[in-house]
């Protein structure tokens, strides 16, 4: 191929200025006596007397039809313009051969001649009868690229000859006729108009590789059983000749102008750019989308799978099972937003018959849809003034959602953090703290369950229009026999600065309901200060775990005048302090039962003992340095998580 993908450097004229002609038999004005500086000393070109001769590395080829004009001529091979069509080809050039011609174009194609002693079926190879004998038939296939591979195991190559891309397939007449037409070859020169020949070389360039790949496209797709992979391989293929020949191309540029081959190199890598970002997103796009769909769909399929088969286990529940589409009418189309939290998003919405309800949306699942089998497993059967009621759920598809009882006057720490401290006498906050005392122990002990919450805190404690308490939020909630006193939990749960110690580590008592007691201790202590117990804010170092501090002034002033110390706390203040002081104590066999809180909060103040330092009494020695670790957690982590609950 190389032979003739290269440009002969054939410079009949490299001036305007004609120096002379010559003549043979059969060409006439043949330019001669050219400067020393056109040519190459390759090339020999002399007159036999009848036709001129042209010599490549010792091949000789007849040279015909001359066109200065048009810069064309034709070589052919002189044993076939003896009238004898029937004869094999002399030519012994090779594409390996390393000619240095250039400024060649032509749309050719090779012609081999196979002799063979068993007959060949396929038709691309066409019998030559006037070259057989007795025992061996001589064979013509016409190809741009034959390799020995293609070679039948009953044949040889006995030659190989070079004519104009056939349009058609040939007979073997009319290979015979093409073979004796010869080749045409193009060549170029400096005197010819730049525009023109800028066309020319692309024109030339164009036409060949063009024919090329369009015959390499008819060969690989000759075969017309090709297999599901068979095609995806001749699909790959034909892709990347597409590229190879764009190198040939650019060869071909690069032989005949150099400007022009660097201007078509930057169009084609444009183009190649373009036409690679299209196919990845043709191609690549849609594979990540559906594999994204796929694993969406894994992730989504067994919450699914876990969340219906327990409802189906649980069709008594005495709750009402909604429609997504209902959902959004009873919401107004989630128009009015109450609030966003760590598990979804909590809008206001109204029932058929006019009731307020509060729809909270769930968003971000965990695992199997544990946390919305929680809620509606727990709220489900439950039935306490203090406890917030469950109207219904929705759970269509991956969407669900949860229909609770309005809330008008939302969530208490909006209370005792976000307003006025007045906002709540201290009266009102011990009625508060009874209410949501008397749900959690009926959690623990009311059901025929018992249900441990693991998140009580301010947030999640809802008020009504006459601000009683109602605990909500039971996404982190589990239930377990009453008979059982020990809770097996893998991981800890809750919110930081209300988590109870035996949740982070076993030293301080096994995991029970006492869990919800040491919560409870925390928002009592806030409920009754106003405050936060973690304010990095605080004036001395002291002050900052409001806890450990508040024990401090309480110890000091019992030890000194009782009465000054119930005048400057108050009377329902310092029960609320005492009882806080005993729910929080580290060890979980310390705490009293919710049953105790209950009773506590109920009596005086006089009658309430002084609790023990809640951080340092009666812990082992080992255990200190995993107290300092939860004290320390407690004063750096004073930004709490708020997993938004109903509003």
């Amino acid at each position: 191929m190389r032979f003739l993908n290269l440009f002969i450097f054939l410079i009949f004229y490299c001036h305007v200025q004609v120096f002379g002609s010559s003549s043979c038999k059969e060409l006439q004005n043949i330019i001669h006596h050219l400067p020393g500086s056109c040519g190459g000393k390759h090339f020999q070109l002399y007159c036999n007397g009848i036709n001129p001769i042209f010599n490549i590395q010792s091949t000789n080829f007849l040279l015909k039809d001359i066109s200065f004009q048009n810069q064309t001529f034709r070589l052919v091979d002189p044993y076939l313009d003896t009238g004898d069509y029937c004869h094999l080809p002399n030519q012994t050039y090779s594409e390996n051969d390393n000619v240095p011609f250039f400024d060649m174009y032509s749309n050719y194609s090779y012609i081999y001649f196979l002799n063979c002693t068993q007959a060949i079926e396929n038709l691309k190879y066409e019998m030559i009868p006037c070259m057989n004998t007795m025992n061996l038939r001589v064979y013509a296939v016409t190809s741009i690229s034959y390799y020995v591979s293609d070679v039948p195991d009953s044949c040889r190559v006995v030659g190989r000859a070079i004519a104009d891309y056939p349009s058609k397939h040939m007979n073997s007449g009319a290979i015979m006729q093409a073979i004796e037409k010869g080749v045409l070859v193009n060549w170029t020169a400096e005197n010819v108009n730049s525009w023109h020949l800028t066309c020319s070389i692309l024109e030339k360039c164009w036409r060949f590789q063009v024919s090329y790949y369009l015959q390499y496209i008819k060969e690989v797709t000759m075969s017309k059983d090709l297999s599901v992979s068979n095609k995806i391989v001749t699909v790959f293929l034909l892709i990347l000749a597409f590229f190879v020949e764009q190198v040939f191309f650019l060869w071909c540029l690069y032989a005949g102008s150099t400007v022009v081959f660097s201007f078509m190199l930057i169009l084609l890598a444009l183009m190649d750019i373009i036409l690679l970002s299209l196919g990845a997103r043709l191609v690549l796009a849609p594979l990540a989308i559906c594999s994204f769909l796929i694993h969406k769909y894994r992730r989504v399929t067994p919450s699914i799978s876990s969340i219906e088969k327990f409802l189906r286990e649980n069709e008594m529940l005495s709750i009402r099972r909604y429609d997504f589409i209902e959902i959004a009418i009873m919401t107004n189309h989630f128009r009015q937003k109450l609030g966003q939290g760590g598990f979804g998003s909590v809008y206001r919405g109204k029932l058929f018959n006019g009731h307020q309800v509060a729809v909270k949306i769930l968003s971000n699942l965990v695992g199997d849809g544990d946390d919305f089998i929680s809620e509606v497993a727990t709220i489900g059967r439950i039935h306490h003034a203090n406890i917030v009621r469950l109207i219904g759920f929705c759970s269509e598809s991956s969407k669900r959602a949860l229909v609770y009882d309005y809330m008008p006057n939302s969530s208490l720490d909006k209370y005792i953090f976000y307003s006025n401290n007045n906002a709540l006498s201290m009266h009102k906050r011990r009625e508060i703290a009874l209410g949501i005392a008397r749900g959690i122990d009926y959690l623990h002990r009311g059901c025929d369950m018992q249900i441990l919450h693991f998140d009580i805190k301010p947030h999640n404690i809802l008020l009504d229009h006459d601000l009683t308490p109602k605990i909500s939020d039971f996404g982190l909630a589990r239930m377990y026999p009453r008979e059982h006193h020990l809770v097996a939990l893998t991981a800890a749960r809750g919110t930081i600065g209300y988590i109870a110690p035996e949740l982070i580590s076993r030293t301080f008592g096994v995991i029970s309901y006492k869990a919800d007691v040491y919560s409870f201790g925390m928002l009592l202590m806030e409920m009754a200060s106003g405050r936060r117990n973690v304010d990095n804010h605080a004036g001395s170092s002291s002050q900052v775990y409001y806890p450990s501090w508040i024990y401090d002034q309480l110890k000091l002033a019992e030890q000194y005048d009782w009465s000054n110390c119930v005048a400057e706390f108050g009377e329902i203040e310092w029960i609320l302090y005492k009882v806080a002081l005993w729910c929080i104590q580290m060890r979980a066999s310390d705490r009293p039962s919710m049953s105790r809180v209950i009773e506590m909060l109920q009596s005086d103040a006089d009658s309430l003992e002084m609790p023990p330092r809640p951080f340092t009494t009666c812990l082992p020695q080992e255990t200190s340095t995993e107290l300092s670790e939860i004290e320390s957690c407690s004063i750096e982590l004073s930004e709490f998580t708020e997993e938004i609950s109903l509003l």
